[in-house]
């Protein structure tokens, strides 16, 4: 059974997007096979602490995958006896607000900071990718207060408070790093549409010290969009993940396989319809082997039509707390996320750390993220590949746990710790170049 007229026309339109690779990064910035050796340790012999704001349309309580990023920073840089800030807004990915969040709380060992969003988007025929805010109240009268010797903003899709933050930044000769999470593309009015996204982050990308990138990835397609961004520049700074909280002993008998979903069901972004189309084009006998597991947000509508389609084949949980995610991963078989387009993929690598072989596409960084010995990869949008994936997983036992275990040791290297020591010896070293004198 294959998807209807309308949506292949969407995921076409998807697809079209992607970037095509650029042949123009110098050699010695592109070396793949080095990305996820550890780092070397060269911070300073002796640990200053000083004071960091984080800045960033949403976060906590929000968990996407920016979201998360941004709050583990924010934890283990405190952790480390930094005075950490988050500067960020009460708006809610994609188009919500929680207005009763309070302006300024501690949480844990650090300090978040609420603006108020003036205006949140650009006009609809003007390209500013994100709903995260045009217009903010009181961004540089914050930075001041607060006096951070440390910016780093993220999300070049809301280029507004990345261009604060190097405004601040250069004022007051403090290093500024900016995460870009970018998602290119072109667009059919990519000339005008681009006009405002790229008008904004022109000022935060010549004048960081660090653009970091998620892959080596976007060292081919980034330039594209940005061609004025300083390439000399680029890093890899990889998205972590906690260590996992708990094991499971699977054993292999006759009761059906839990694959695992995650992910916003209705962003066609997410592949969701690509992976629905799969499993209707499965033989009986490889369908009855499983069930799926959806746990993400995911409209009313939706949920229905899937639980009357599926039955008890399929476990619509929609949103859970990261508690009962852990544990998602960890009683899953396999995992699944047939993304259109993905930056990182966090996903993949929370559900290798619990031994899950995982299912994945093509797209965007996830090559770099999912070697071959670790999950199979069908092309972005192609039903009979992701089809032929799942069989492959779902009737072999040996290949489950060897992939699984091949995961497990590969997630490793995600783990925050060591992240955030390469993170922590980047702002040391620009702290001592500007010659700040960090707080005690």
């Amino acid at each position: 059974m294959h998807p209807a007229k309308p949506f292949k026309q969407r995921i076409e339109g998807i697809l079209r997007e992607r970037p095509q690779t650029s042949s123009q990064i110098p050699s010695r910035l592109y070396h793949p096979q080095a990305l996820f050796q550890s780092r070397p340790a060269s911070k300073p012999a002796e640990r200053l602490n000083v004071r960091i704001a984080i800045l960033g349309p949403y976060f906590w309580p929000q968990g996407y995958g920016i979201e998360k990023v941004m709050y583990a920073h924010a934890k283990y840089l405190a952790a480390r006896g930094h005075e950490v800030h988050v500067v960020t807004s009460r708006l809610q990915f994609p188009d919500g607000i929680n207005s009763d969040l309070p302006a300024f709380e501690a949480h844990e060992s650090f300090f978040i900071r609420r603006l108020n969003v003036l205006w949140r988007a650009a006009p609809p025929f003007i390209n500013y990718p994100s709903r995260g805010g045009l217009i903010l109240a009181g961004l540089q009268r914050t930075l001041r207060t607060l006096r951070p010797e440390v910016v780093h903003a993220h999300n070049i899709g809301a280029g507004a408070w990345a261009f604060g933050g190097a405004l601040y930044a250069q004022k007051s000769k403090a290093p500024f790093f900016y995460s870009a999470y970018h998602h290119s593309g072109k667009g059919k009015f990519d000339g005008v549409r681009k006009s405002l996204s790229r008008a904004l982050n022109y000022f935060p990308l010549r004048t960081a010290s660090k653009i970091y990138h998620q892959t080596s990835r976007d060292f081919e397609t980034f330039p594209a969009d940005y061609r004025y961004a300083p390439i000399d520049r680029f890093a890899v700074l990889l998205n972590g993940v906690e260590p996992p909280a708990s094991s499971r002993k699977r054993m292999e008998d006759d009761s059906p396989l839990n694959m695992l979903f995650v992910g916003r069901v209705d962003d066609v972004r997410k592949g969701f319809a690509v992976l629905e189309a799969s499993l209707d084009a499965l033989s009986d006998e490889v369908r009855r082997r499983f069930i799926l597991t959806v746990v993400g947000s995911v409209s009313d509508l939706t949920r229905s039509r899937l639980e009357s389609k599926y039955g008890d084949a399929m476990r619509v949980r929609g949103p859970i707390s990261e508690l009962d995610l852990e544990q998602a991963y960890a009683d899953a078989d396999v995992f699944v996320m047939p993304s259109l387009y993905e930056g990182f993929g966090m996903p993949y690598i929370e559900a290798m750390r619990y031994g899950v072989p995982v299912i994945g596409t093509t797209a965007g960084g996830v090559p770099e993220v999912v070697p071959a010995e670790t999950g199979l990869l069908a092309p972005p949008g192609n039903i009979d590949e992701l089809a032929l994936a799942i069989t492959q997983l779902v009737t072999e036992p040996q290949l489950r746990l060897r992939m699984g275990l091949a995961g497990a040791k590969w997630s490793r290297r995600f783990h925050w710790n060591s992240i955030i020591d390469g993170l922590e010896a980047d702002y040391q070293r620009s702290v001592d170049c500007v010659g700040l004198s960090p707080s005690g």
